[in-house]
């Protein structure tokens, strides 16, 4: 008896210890991270080197001759460079030594480099606990004239040594060896983003690290190239001047936990200091119409082959469109787009012939609850246009830079959106085409200073949309323009057309949602196929607004009962849909959450139904293919499941939330009972 106590009190004892040893584990662990959590960017200067220290990395820069040293947290190597700037590299020859000058002010470092007695370079260095930019300015010499090449010297740029791989945000080619974002088709056949964000990332041995441009250049392409960072700058037409310091847009350093993540990191550095206001955040309040389901005349146009410019395209067509689509869709509340081509002429807002009752048949849209998009081809113009008559133009493009441009949008616009008699009444455009406008290298600008490339597209959406607004304060303004400079001149992106690739809409989305979180997403449904409709309409409904061009046929085959019967069902749950911010989980899974962060509605993984939340304790399941149905439910338990009819349905719980339904019916509604729970991780 006297052992077992014994032995019941040493493990006691025992156990005591335990849990003190885990306590104090624990208690120190909690303290290291809580003092980590709360370590700040801190600038030290010593006499050889100026070092920077935050809780995301460190930056070391050698103050003789400006090398820097980008390591992580952990001393794992991201890159060096140099602060400093080529523009012909292999023809520049050995610079002459400089000698440099350094000052810290707050969290800015400044450095002037001098030969003889005259400034030849400069950088401002702003740094944050998680971020820093690099601002670099010279004089542009006289030999400059294409490109430059940002953070190269004497031939060397980035240590690439361990680099594993390369990410450009470009649609559809995102992982190669040289990312670029290029905003025109015709050198990279990369249309659909015009531009992508201007941001490309790295996988390094530290981990991923990207570089974005915090303002837009008067360039057309960002690019790594020669290990250094390229912008094709035409500098005969670009503003310098001798004996002047010329300021390039500071480059924005990021450190991340993907290359995707690596979007949203750079998005959300640019619209906190670079966009002022961004009209588009996904708390803002935004017209009802504007989320309605869409109905674009594009795809069965092209069915029936009377795309463009065919005598069959017009207003009588338009009609019996619009009515068998209400019919079709069982659905009366869509906001229609009459696509390519209704007016006479590229750059000019009269109808066709076809069309002379334009006017007439948006009102009568309008008297059926209709809202009206029109297409509009950005740049180009043709014979009969206003913007010839006007003569704002350079060769078949609208110039952006000429001092009427800003009349002829006007013009546009009031015959666009006003509600005057001999005007159209229309309530929005979609900006087709802004891959088309032009090169810097080969354009005559009447005044490029007012921004050529990135910087012209963005004065083309802008003039549009403000002139639309004085005339209808609720117009959309649809583009194509991802970068995050760009979340104030749109109110809804394309993710454009194509076959029967089942994921490359999604990666799109998934880009745009990191770039420009809460714009609203066109899930564009044009040359899409039979094969993947049901699961396009499905996973668009929850990401963005589910767009429907088709009526009797896709371009590959009938459209079936099963899927006629289906699309009702989804705009039925569209209908349903919570606004919130959009959460990729994985393709074929998207969540909206709301500002707690509660899951309100989601996509099933592969695009097998949608689950939308309807209070607290209550949620619709709606499936789409007969199959076995695996769903996981986040911070909800699932109590009960009945059918349409009111029936118990029979479900196991696999555990984890995750629940499984044998004999899940295609086209099918279910109404769950849940009850909140712990929420997985």
């Amino acid at each position: 008896m006297k052992n077992k106590c014994i032995a019941q009190f040493r493990l006691g004892d025992f156990l005591l210890k335990f849990i003190l040893i885990n306590f104090i584990f624990l208690f120190s662990f909690q303290t290291v991270s809580a003092q980590k959590s709360k370590i700040k960017c801190s600038i030290q200067e010593k006499p050889d080197e100026i070092i920077v220290q935050s809780p995301r990395y460190f930056l070391s820069i050698n103050k003789f001759d400006a090398d820097c040293q980008l390591k992580n947290e952990q001393n794992a190597a991201y890159t060096s460079f140099p602060l400093d700037i080529e523009f012909n590299p292999g023809e520049d020859g050995q610079q002459n030594a400089l000698n440099y000058r350094w000052k810290i002010q707050g969290k800015k470092i400044i450095m002037s480099a001098f030969q003889n007695s005259m400034v030849m370079k400069e950088a401002i260095l702003s740094c944050d606990d998680h971020s820093f930019q690099i601002q670099l300015g010279c004089n542009i010499p006289a030999s400059a004239d294409y490109g430059v090449y940002v953070f190269r010297r004497n031939g060397l740029g980035f240590d690439t040594s361990g680099w594993d791989d390369y990410f450009s945000p470009e649609p559809d080619d995102y992982f190669r060896s040289n990312p670029t974002v290029d905003v025109r088709i015709d050198r990279d056949q990369q249309w659909s983003f015009a531009p992508a964000p201007l941001n490309l990332s790295f996988k390094t041995p530290a981990g991923w690290f990207s570089i974005g441009l915090a303002e837009l250049p008067d360039a057309s392409i960002y690019a790594f190239r020669q290990e250094s960072l390229w912008l094709d700058f035409v500098w005969k037409k670009n503003y310098r001047q001798a004996n002047q310091m010329y300021w390039f847009t500071p480059l924005i350093f990021t450190f991340n936990d993907s290359p995707w993540q690596a979007v949203s990191d750079y998005s959300a550095q640019v619209v906190s200091k670079y966009v002022h206001q961004n009209k588009n955040s996904e708390n803002e309040t935004k017209p009802a119409w504007w989320t309605n389901p869409l109905v674009s005349t594009w795809g069965e146009q092209t069915v029936q082959q009377i795309a463009a410019d065919h005598s069959g395209f017009n207003s009588h067509w338009v009609r019996w469109y619009v009515q068998a689509q209400e019919t079709a869709l069982d659905d009366t509340s869509f906001t229609l787009i009459i696509d390519d081509k209704w007016s006479r002429a590229a750059g000019d807002p009269h109808p066709a012939d076809r069309f002379r009752e334009l006017r007439a048949l948006i009102d009568w849209c309008h008297d059926r609850g209709h809202k009206v998009i029109l297409f509009w081809k950005a740049w180009k113009v043709e014979a009969g246009s206003i913007a010839i008559g006007m003569n704002v133009i350079d060769g078949e493009y609208v110039d952006s830079t000429h001092p009427m441009f800003e009349s002829y949008v006007d013009s546009c616009s009031q015959i666009l959106f006003s509600n005057e008699p001999e005007a159209l009444n229309a309530d929005g455009l979609k900006i087709d085409y802004l891959f088309l406008v032009r090169d810097p290298a080969t354009a005559n600008y009447f005044d490029a200073a007012k921004g050529m490339g990135f910087k012209e597209v963005r004065n083309y959406l802008e003039m549009f949309r403000q002139k639309a607004r004085s005339y209808k304060t609720d117009a959309l303004i649809m583009g194509s323009a991802i970068d995050p400079h760009f979340s104030d001149v749109q109110d809804m992106v394309r993710i454009h057309d194509d076959w029967d690739n089942k994921t490359r809409r999604e990666k799109r989305a998934r880009i745009i949602t990191q770039a420009m979180p809460g714009i609203l997403i066109n899930g564009d449904a044009a040359d899409l196929s039979q094969h993947i409709a049901n699961y396009h309409y499905l996973t668009s409904s929850i990401y963005g607004i589910p767009n429907f061009q088709y009526l009797t046929r896709f371009q590959d085959g009938v459209m079936t009962p099963e899927i006629q019967s289906q699309t009702k069902h989804v705009i039925k749950l569209y209908q349903k849909k919570p606004s919130g911010r959009i959460n990729f989980v994985d393709y074929g899974n998207w969540q909206i959450r709301d500002k707690n962060n509660e899951v309100m509605a989601e996509s099933i993984p592969n695009g097998k139904g949608i689950i939308i939340y309807q209070a607290e304790n209550k949620a619709t399941l709606f499936c789409s293919q007969n199959s076995k149905l695996i769903f996981q439910l986040e911070g909800r338990a699932l109590k009960t499941i009945r059918d349409e009819e009111g029936n118990i349905v029979l479900f196991n719980d696999l555990g984890n939330g995750i629940y499984e339904l044998n004999s899940a019916a295609e086209g099918k509604n279910y109404l769950l009972q849940v009850r909140k729970a712990s929420k997985r991780f």
